[in-house]
């Protein structure tokens, strides 16, 4: 069962990746059409290119962030009702014991 668990993680991290990828990709395309089809002189073509891709660059830093920040807390609430479920464990071995002593 903790093979299943592992490889089903594995599996949300590969969606994340996959799903960053083709924000790059949607990126990359968007930019290229722009340049292609832009009605204006080279120079503020690459102007305003250079600012859609820092602003998109950005976009995907706070995507990012905010990404890692939701992974990190459902790791730790993870790790939290893993600690919780062996801690009980715990508690209940320590009550038989004592019932036994007593």
């Amino acid at each position: 069962e903790r093979i299943n668990t592992v490889s089903e993680e594995g599996r949300g991290n590969d969606g994340i990746v996959a799903l960053l990828a083709g924000l790059g990709v949607g990126m990359l395309i968007g930019a290229t059409a722009a340049l292609l089809m832009a009605p204006r002189a080279g120079e503020e073509t690459r102007a305003q290119l250079r600012s859609s891709m820092e602003d998109g660059a950005s976009r995907l830093r706070n995507t990012l962030e905010e990404t890692r920040k939701k992974v990190d807390e459902l790791w730790a609430a993870r790790r939290a009702r893993q600690a919780e479920g062996s801690h009980a464990g715990d508690v209940a071995g320590e009550t038989e014991e004592a019932a036994e002593t007593a």
